[in-house]
């Protein structure tokens, strides 16, 4: 299983280390449901 989630890099502006917290995050309450799922984080910033 894949997982992928994309985050709004505004929200993490002055934030060091964000993708590492997210992705750490992410991939502690995925595991908990699907241990072998391959588990990633995309930054992305859209405007609407």
């Amino acid at each position: 299983m894949f997982v992928e989630l994309g985050y709004d890099t505004r929200n993490f502006d002055g934030l060091p280390g964000a993708k590492d917290i997210i992705l750490g995050e992410l991939t502690r309450r995925v595991h908990r449901t699907f241990p072998d799922a391959d588990v990633r984080v995309k930054p992305s910033f859209d405007i609407i």
